[in-house]
């Protein structure tokens, strides 16, 4: 499955780089696409979280 490697994919960019909202977004995407909103909702707020502090 795609979204499932590229979840993979976007976890090592964020753990490579943290502060990257874009990795922290597009891995929301891929959960969305997956049907898992709840972790999505969770990385769309930490992705504002970090650019509110940052």
């Amino acid at each position: 499955m795609l979204y499932a490697e590229a979840i993979r994919l976007f976890q090592q960019v964020m753990a490579l780089k943290p502060a990257d909202h874009n990795a922290f977004q597009n891995l929301a995407v891929c959960y969305l696409y997956l049907g898992k909103a709840a972790q999505a909702i969770e990385l769309e707020y930490l992705v504002v979280l970090t650019l509110l502090v940052g």
